[in-house]
């Protein structure tokens, strides 16, 4: 029964990803969804449809504060859910009312990428900060936050693939 039981909750509890801005957990997430039948929800796109406007611009308008509070509301909705693969914003960890929210139903996984392979482009937080300030803030919580930490590979699909055999059984 014990065994049945794990099982069971392993199959229904979500695979979170947590990074940087620009390290694939998209993309990742997508392949991951492929691989394992799971609904891929990406965070900022969910919160893309509840802004009515992209993250970007809701975070020039508004800033990033108003733009967290939004974030948060949005994960509390998306977290109660199970069998998800979840693709968090990079700032995700910034917060730290997220994390049991991430933590309560989730095995959550920093994907790991060397910051020169980074993407910039329409991340109005990292062209502010710089990547470099932005990893020395956000490694450190990435890291306590993981249950797991898989090292980026060539692609996508071979990152999610190596994601999938770090995990246990029927996730």
């Amino acid at each position: 029964i014990l065994d049945v039981t794990e099982r069971l909750s392993r199959r229904e509890q979500n695979i979170a990803l947590i990074g940087m801005p620009g390290s694939g957990k998209t993309r990742v997430g997508e392949q991951i969804a492929l691989r394992t039948g799971r609904e891929h929800i990406d965070l900022d796109r969910a919160l893309e449809e509840r802004l009515g406007m992209p993250c970007a611009d809701y975070i020039v308008e508004r800033g990033e504060a108003a733009f967290r509070e939004q974030e948060t509301a949005a994960l509390s909705d998306i977290s109660k859910r199970s069998g998800l693969v979840l693709s968090t914003g990079g700032g995700v960890v910034t917060r730290d009312e997220n994390y049991p929210l991430l933590h309560q139903n989730s095995k959550i996984v920093m994907l790991n990428r060397k910051l020169e392979e980074l993407a910039h482009k329409g991340r109005p937080i990292t062209a502010r900060d710089g990547i470099d300030k932005l990893a020395e803030q956000r490694m450190p919580r990435y890291r306590a936050w993981a249950d797991h930490i898989i090292d980026s590979r060539d692609c996508a699909a071979n990152t999610a693939q190596a994601l999938l055999d770090t995990l246990p059984p029927a996730l």
